[in-house]
């Protein structure tokens, strides 16, 4: 059977991974990469063995799935330095470097979706990004000064920008400090005027929402109880309800010279019948035109940005607890959030051929799942010089490519497995007790 018909074969029976391997062969194709990189990172040690397209690759086996360690992806890659050198360029990689991978692919990964499917935006007008930080899970003690201790090592954080009407990251900014403050990677935010940004209350500032309204921007955040300061511009009142919630509105004045008159907004209290004090306050500088009780709904979309995370965490493998230094340990966060983009490339394709409906129910578990265990097998029957075609093809015959193997899927696969509410258990028993299963089971019986 010749290499074409393999192909297709592929793409009938598990068209998941071949539109993956399509996307990472263009997505990450040497040469425009490694010169962006190389730039970021401003170091070019071991620039002929180790080349950061190298790096991205063999961190993108583990991330996936593909491979279970990151020893392991080094020896399935081939790769030409030794795995000693392998881990010292990891441990001391400029942290710009995963920020300008994920800057890049995410500038391809929007040219790509144009060709694919557009989801309606969240709110009519403006282009919607969702900020948010995201610490990394304690790894293994495998640093010397960290096997003496018993708490967790902590590799870093990160100030993560999510583009909500596309579904991709577009922005990272990774710090090797756990405890650095995500309010002090604000400023480095690159605000696009017209644009809305979506943020919880620990960003409530006056610091970080000058900075959005000199930069033109749109702002809807949670207020925190002390930090923003505000003035009263005139009285609240009752404008409507939102899930069974009053919804109250009151013009404001932020309380900040350098804000100058742009600092008019509108502040929003959400009051839950009989809970008053536990109110949702929140602060938008939005116009009139946008009323209250939309803007309560909107705020709900923040959590696109927690349920991305969590995908992250389930299903791609951002945290690798096997990497302590935290240059490393960031650098596979940020090839984590390449890989989510992808997959928001693969439910496009579906949300064309199949609708928007089905997109949705598209389970990310089961296409996570067909990948990580084919990957190795159509490897073998497809090598890597056969893929090298779509480093060079055009945008447009990509997504072509995409659409014909996402127009044949069966959907079915894939569909989430939905389960009704669950019951309210009362349990009983000390909380450190334990019990043999087979001996419930007898009374069962016996019952």
């Amino acid at each position: 059977m010749d290499l074409d018909a393999l192909f297709k074969l592929f793409g009938q029976q598990t068209p998941v991974c071949v539109m993956v391997q399509m996307l990472m062969r263009s997505l990450l194709a040497p040469g425009e990469l490694d010169d962006r990189l190389n730039a970021a990172g401003g170091s070019r040690t071991y620039i002929r063995q180790l080349l950061p397209s190298t790096l991205v690759e063999v961190m993108s086996l583990v991330v996936t799935g593909k491979q279970r360690s990151l020893h392991a992806a080094h020896k399935a890659a081939n790769v030409a330095a030794s795995v000693q050198a392998l881990y010292s360029k990891l441990a001391r990689l400029d942290p710009e470097v995963g920020r300008e991978l994920v800057r890049t692919v995410a500038e391809k990964s929007l040219a790509i979706l144009e060709h694919l499917h557009r989801w309606p935006p969240l709110l009519a007008g403006y282009r919607t990004f969702i900020i948010d930080g995201n610490h990394l899970g304690g790894t293994e003690h495998r640093i010397k000064e960290t096997r003496t201790r018993r708490g967790a090592p902590l590799p870093g954080r990160s100030l993560v920008v999510y583009d909500a009407d596309h579904r991709l990251v577009v922005d990272v900014f990774p710090v090797q400090d756990a405890y650095t403050s995500e309010r002090t990677l604000f400023p480095r935010l690159c605000i696009q005027p017209g644009a809305l940004y979506l943020a919880d209350r620990d960003f409530s500032t006056n610091p970080c929402v000058r900075n959005l309204i000199v930069g033109g921007a749109c702002f809807l955040i949670r207020k925190h109880s002390n930090n923003l300061k505000l003035k009263e511009d005139a009285p609240g009142q009752v404008v409507g309800t939102e899930q069974g919630r009053k919804v109250s509105e009151q013009a404001v004045l932020l309380d900040d010279e350098q804000a100058g008159a742009a600092g008019l907004a509108r502040r929003l209290r959400l009051i839950t019948i009989h809970r008053e004090k536990d109110a949702v306050v929140l602060v938008t500088n939005l116009p009139a035109s946008v009323d209250a009780v939309t803007i309560a709904q909107l705020y709900r979309e923040r959590w696109k940005i927690e349920l991305a995370f969590g995908e992250l965490t389930r299903f791609i493998g951002c945290e690798v607890k096997t990497l302590g230094y935290p240059q490393a340990a960031l650098f596979a966060f940020c090839v984590a959030l390449t890989g989510y983009n992808l997959w928001t490339l693969v439910r496009g394709a579906i949300a064309r051929e199949h609708g928007q409906e089905t997109e949705r129910a598209t389970s990310l578990h089961y296409l996570a799942d067909e990948l990580s265990g084919t990957y190795r097998g159509m490897m073998v029957a497809l090598p890597e010089e056969w893929w090298m075609k779509y480093e060079v093809c055009a945008l447009t015959e990509l997504a072509a490519g995409l659409c014909e193997l996402a127009r044949a899927m069966p959907v079915e696969r894939y569909r989430k497995s939905v389960r009704g509410p669950k019951k309210p258990v009362k349990r009983t028993g000390k909380p450190d007790s334990h019990f043999s299963t087979q001996r419930l089971l007898d009374k069962r019986g016996r019952g």
